[in-house]
């Protein structure tokens, strides 16, 4: 029987992505003071790439080696 837990950190990555880009980029676009936000954006990212190496420890899958 194969673990869930793959499948699980992936869908659960996949949903934190799009919670947290979509209405940074949305506001991005549509607001004024938006073009500020991108200053925050690498933040953002490394926050989510830190998010997906958790979980692919919880999956038990090997992250990518680190350049």
């Amino acid at each position: 029987m194969t673990s869930k837990r793959p499948v699980i950190a992936l869908c659960l990555g996949l949903l934190a992505a799009v919670a947290v880009m979509l209405p940074f980029v949305w506001v991005i676009n549509n607001r004024d003071w938006g073009v500020v936000l991108m200053f925050i954006a690498p933040v953002i990212i490394y926050g989510l790439i830190r998010l997906a190496r958790k979980l692919s420890e919880w999956a038990g899958t090997s992250p990518p080696p680190s350049f």
